[in-house]
């Protein structure tokens, strides 16, 4: 997930519609607001993503 002033995006890789050994990506990008960061949550649920990872350097604060 890369995360923004004015804007995040969460990127997961799901298998190729094209050809399933190949993976795709899907990303999704919100406004870094509660109401967004929850809508966002709910998208990585309904992907049954299990975990997320911040990609993240000393500049970069964490959505609260």
């Amino acid at each position: 997930m890369t995360i923004g002033k004015a804007q995040m995006v969460a990127t997961i890789r799901v298998p190729s519609d094209r050809d399933p050994a190949r993976r795709a990506r899907r990303p999704a990008a919100s406004a870094p607001t509660r109401r967004e960061v929850l809508a966002l949550a709910d998208w990585l649920g309904s992907w049954q993503v299990p975990a997320v990872v911040m990609e993240a350097t000393d500049y970069w604060k964490g959505p609260f």
